[in-house]
């Protein structure tokens, strides 16, 4: 694994726990050990960090992750950013900038399971900062459909308009 994460990929993995299509999916047996990648609770678990301000790499390209296969990832395989991830946090903040009065404390009563804080506090940072980081942070489709995390609710497919 590279020590430094790099830019998400354009989108999500085949692979991503945040992929609606792979909810209901078995995780591969990994070395007689099965580790409930698409369960909910492994999402839940990952949104803990992730609305905190934590970041996620993309599991295929991670050697502390184990593979389908159980062979170790090669190191030449740079480590990536998950890009589904990154979508879920980056609509959160854009639902956050289309409150009219950019409260806080409205966007959290609205949106009780979404951003923290902190989290909120990362990724303005990331973007105030993006010139100076020699690891922009990625882009990837906010409108991808197949991503999603049940307690945010379904994203609309684009800009939802501001709530009064």
């Amino acid at each position: 694994m590279s020590e430094q994460v790099t830019t998400c990929a354009e989108g999500p993995c085949a692979r991503c726990p945040w992929r609606q299509s792979n909810r209901g999916k078995e995780s591969p047996l990994v070395e007689d050990h099965r580790y409930r990648w698409y369960s909910r609770a492994n999402r839940n678990r990952l949104w803990r960090g992730l609305r905190d301000g934590e970041r996620m790499t993309c599991h295929p390209t991670d050697s502390r992750h184990p593979t389908i296969d159980g062979k170790p990832i090669p190191d030449t395989v740079q480590t990536r950013e998950c890009a589904g991830a990154l979508i879920l946090v980056q609509r959160e903040m854009m639902i956050a900038q289309a409150i009219p009065d950019k409260g806080f404390r409205r966007y959290r009563r609205e949106r009780p399971r979404g951003l923290t804080i902190a989290g909120m506090r990362c990724i303005v940072e990331r973007v105030l900062f993006a010139r100076l980081s020699t690891n922009p942070m990625g882009r990837p489709n906010l409108d991808d459909a197949d991503i999603q995390f049940e307690p945010l609710g379904q994203w609309p497919g684009n800009m939802p308009e501001a709530t009064q």
